[in-house]
């Protein structure tokens, strides 16, 4: 059985089959190296707690496994002219802004870090990020922290 993420959740972290976590965003996945550990919204595999947490949180649904394009091409972003189109997680570039969130992920950075902090930490580990895609992965961090901590029905998973 394969999953596919519901189109309200951005982001999901997934314990593969050997354990390793999984970055699988709903904006694709397209241009993203084949080691990186990012992946679009779809999903070969969840272990059976994941199964049951996702499914009962309504963040993934069932769907079958041989139709499902893995890993499809994103759909380009098109903002009307009166709306704003200043740099967000939807105007940056959606695979740096995945990669600047797994790097602050992995170097440590809260989840309320400042753009300063944020942009001393990854020039300190060597990772060169525009100011557009650090504001838009640190924006997108603080929504996703906020929104897990809102769901009621929350709760931590330790594998």
């Amino acid at each position: 059985m394969a999953y596919r993420m519901v189109p309200r959740v951005p982001m999901l972290a997934v314990a593969g089959r050997n354990g390793i976590l999984w970055q699988h965003y709903n904006g694709g996945a397209a241009g993203v190296s084949s080691n990186s550990r990012i992946r679009g919204p779809y999903i070969d595999y969840l272990n059976p707690v994941q199964r049951e947490h996702f499914l009962r949180l309504g963040l993934v649904e069932e769907i079958d496994a041989a139709p499902a394009p893995i890993y499809p091409e994103p759909e380009p972003v098109h903002l009307d002219a009166d709306e704003d189109d200043t740099p967000d997680a939807v105007g940056a570039d959606a695979h740096r802004v995945a990669e600047c969130m797994a790097a602050l992920d992995r170097l440590g950075v809260p989840n309320d870090a400042g753009a300063p902090k944020a942009r001393l930490a990854l020039r300190e580990a060597g990772e060169k990020f525009g100011n557009d895609v650090i504001a838009a992965a640190l924006r997108l961090r603080k929504e996703l922290s906020r929104t897990a901590t809102d769901v009621e029905e929350f709760e931590v998973i330790s594998l």
